[in-house]
């Protein structure tokens, strides 16, 4: 297994290492994202262009779930999970379709599209979305013949602007691509993005300190 430190920089520098390749590891972000926190957030899981087992998916969104709830992360006003926005989805079709083509064109081309990312906002009382992607890629390199891809970004829902990115891609051995190892691997990794989000999108004690008080004092 390969993989490389964190490295933080500007958006501009994006492109940078999107072609950095299959050892190369991103965490993107604005300078400042204090005026970000405390906003509505709605979980989206992107479906893997390749082949990913479907239960390592499920088990990695479940977690990404747990850690953000509220209980357990105070920058979000709230966390809606993918049991709450499904509800959603059943109730409107033509919502989900856009969902489906806004993440999917997220994927595949690495562009988000304003008009429906604002349409899609506005529809869930939402102003941002988080999207998991997990994927695996052919890599003639790595001894396993293939690299793991964990990603999650923080994407403005009005503007479409991407407020935050993380990038971990693993080469992997051929120890690594038996089920279990992989499994392993993948919450591992997964959890190594999420720690770099959680400890970047953090409320200062003091606006969690006023924000409590607030709480008591309408109590």
């Amino acid at each position: 297994m390969k993989a490389t430190n964190y490295s933080s920089i500007g958006f501009l520098g994006m492109a940078l290492f999107w072609l950095i390749g299959c050892t190369g590891v991103s965490v993107n972000a604005i300078d400042d994202p204090s005026p970000e926190m405390n906003k509505r957030v709605v979980f989206f899981v992107a479906k893997s262009i390749e082949f990913f087992p479907p239960g390592v998916t499920r088990s990695v969104a479940a977690e990404t779930e747990r850690r953000l709830a509220p209980e357990n992360f105070s920058s979000f006003a709230f966390f809606l999970n993918r049991q709450a926005s499904d509800s959603q989805f059943q109730e409107s079709l033509l919502l989900k379709r856009q969902r489906d083509t806004y993440v999917g064109t997220f994927v595949l081309t690495g562009v988000s599209d304003k008009d429906l990312s604002s349409r899609i906002g506005k529809a869930m009382e939402v102003d941002q979305f988080f999207i998991l992607h997990l994927d695996q890629f052919p890599c003639t390199e790595c001894s396993g013949g293939k690299v793991l891809w964990v990603k999650y970004d923080l994407v403005d829902a009005k503007s479409g602007e991407r407020l935050w990115s993380g990038r971990l891609n693993i080469e992997l051995d051929d120890d690594e691509i038996e089920p279990e190892v992989f499994a392993e691997l993948t919450q591992e990794n997964a959890e190594a993005v999420l720690d770099a989000f959680t400890s970047q999108f953090v409320v200062p004690w003091h606006r969690l300190r006023y924000q409590n008080l607030q709480k008591l004092a309408q109590q």
